[in-house]
């Protein structure tokens, strides 16, 4: 698969979709943006075209990250603020073809919420409860959206940045350190 067959889908969902495809993005791994609410028909498309694997659906929080918005992004110019946004990047293949794409939609972190494409790729059922999970994506339509790896009754999102890890849980103390501390406390392990 390379940057030409991506390029090429690319230009299939935009005469398909228009305004729901946004940027397509080459790098070394190239992804189309995708609308939130447009992600399901998006994706049906994507199977009809023989994208028949979801390889990976993963979920990022972008609070405080600098990201440019093209690698060809003019070096003098100032930086754009940092996004404050939770992206959801699924990774398609197709098992015929050997080709790969990946499709993002950005989300707002204040309520980060779209379609559920578990009825087109069934593995997405338990991708979705851990983005859910780790993330509070909330994906409508979802048959049994609920917590995957932490248990039903855990406060917020572990992997967002903004999240803080509770001192106790069910009365049970949590004390960490940050990775790295023990060399600030001057102890250094052998």
């Amino acid at each position: 698969m390379g940057i030409t067959v991506s390029k090429t889908v690319y230009n299939q969902l935009k005469t398909q979709f228009g305004d729901a495809i946004g940027e397509y993005i080459e790098t070394a791994s190239p992804f189309i943006e995708v609308k939130s609410e447009s992600i399901r028909e998006v994706a049906r498309f994507c199977k009809e075209l023989g994208f028949d694997s979801l390889m990976c659906l993963s979920a990022v929080d972008t609070k405080g990250m600098k990201i440019s918005s093209s690698p060809q992004e003019n070096k003098t110019q100032k930086p754009a603020p940092p996004k404050e946004e939770i992206q959801v990047v699924y990774h398609l293949n197709s098992t015929f073809t050997r080709d790969k794409i990946a499709l993002k939609v950005c989300l707002d972190r204040t309520s980060p919420r779209l379609p559920s494409v578990s009825s087109i790729w069934g593995v997405a059922n338990w991708h979705e409860r851990e983005a859910y999970d780790m993330f509070g994506v909330i994906f409508d339509g979802h048959p049994a959206l609920s917590r995957i790896l932490c248990p039903e009754d855990w406060e917020g999102w572990p992997l967002r940045k903004d999240y803080v890890f509770p001192e106790r849980y069910h009365d049970v103390e949590h004390k960490r350190k940050p990775s790295g501390a023990e060399f600030l406390d001057g102890e250094k392990k052998q």
